[in-house]
């Protein structure tokens, strides 16, 4: 079975999940009261890095739940360890934003921007999962096309012949030709190592897509 395409990775150096849930529950146990938190706030704001720090260790609790939360039933997409990254990203974030953001209340801001860095990541993923897995069943289909018109016709097909026998548009047709001969001309057995599935969506899901 070909790979999944290539994904965000664990960043060099990351916690496991282990030492960040016991980081959280450390964290949790000396949580700042409501007053030192908008102290925290603050300080963060202006740059005070330590601050930022004691910040996001005392809400990577929300992160780790948001992330468990956001993993596929299935377990396709992006791993619970890389929706943790993706999540402390929107933690961050929403640390710098907190000020000028309007809210009073900052962990309903933090929850409410974890949750979408984690929803979008992962909505990201699956769908250039799906266009990989897409890429590599048109591809197939595709060779198989290319066989039956020789066959039927004594001769390589054209362009059009392919189309109709796919039943899809020209253009897409076109693309997928470029894809399965760059391909062959690598002597690469698996399109996904270097298929970009962004590509198939942009052109082959267009406005002329099938």
């Amino acid at each position: 079975m070909a790979p999944q395409p290539e994904r965000r990775g664990a960043a060099r150096g990351a916690k496991s999940g282990h030492e960040l849930r016991a980081l959280a529950q450390q964290a949790e146990r000396t949580r700042s009261s409501p007053d030192e938190e908008a102290r925290l706030l603050r300080r963060a704001a202006g740059g005070d890095g330590e601050a930022e720090t004691r910040l996001f260790n005392e809400n990577l609790g929300l992160v780790l739940r948001l992330a468990h939360e956001g993993r596929d039933p299935e377990g396709a997409g992006l791993s619970e360890d890389e929706l943790v990254q993706e999540g402390s990203i929107g933690l961050i974030a929403a640390i710098r934003d907190f000020p000028d953001s309007g809210s009073d209340n900052f962990q309903a801001f933090a929850t409410e921007q974890v949750a979408a860095q984690i929803s979008n990541s992962q909505r990201e993923q699956l769908a250039l999962d799906r266009a990989a897995a897409q890429l590599v069943e048109d591809a197939e289909a595709y060779e198989r096309a290319e066989i039956s018109v020789r066959k039927a016709k004594g001769r390589e097909a054209t362009i059009q012949e392919l189309a109709e026998k796919l039943e899809w548009t020209t253009e897409r047709t076109k693309v997928l030709g470029e894809m399965v001969r760059e391909a062959r001309r690598r002597h690469d057995e698996d399109l996904l190592q270097y298929l970009d599935p962004e590509r198939l969506l942009d052109e082959i899901e267009g406005p002329e897509g099938a």
